[in-house]
């Protein structure tokens, strides 16, 4: 998949879960360690998203419902559930995987339903 490619799905996925007045930076790193990562600010509708293409292509050649499709959505779930990653408080591998449980059932939910 080619970046503009994805650049489509985040607009489609930005526009899909109400996310409109936000301003995502879609950025590409085939050094970073995982597939894909998100920074949102949410007090200022900002937020930073990263693609590790090379291993998305990796990850949806062997497991083939982990679409490119799902990891954008997945991100995107990031950003519209920030503010409860603020409301826990501090960072502990607890809150961690109840945040990525929480984001990965949600992104599944709307792609199954999109």
């Amino acid at each position: 998949m080619t970046e503009a490619q994805i650049r489509k799905l985040v607009t489609k996925w930005q526009k899909r879960l109400g996310l409109g007045e936000w301003h995502l930076m879609v950025k590409f790193d085939d050094t970073m360690a995982s597939i894909a990562d998100c920074e949102a600010h949410w007090r200022y509708l900002h937020a930073t998203i990263r693609f590790n293409l090379p291993k998305m292509d990796a990850r949806a050649a062997y497991q083939p419902l982990e679409t490119h499709e799902l990891t954008v959505a997945h991100e995107l779930t990031h950003v519209l559930l920030a503010p409860i990653n603020d409301m826990f408080g501090k960072y502990t591998k607890q809150k961690a995987a109840l945040l990525e449980y929480a984001t990965e059932i949600t992104a599944r939910a709307f792609v199954a339903n999109a």
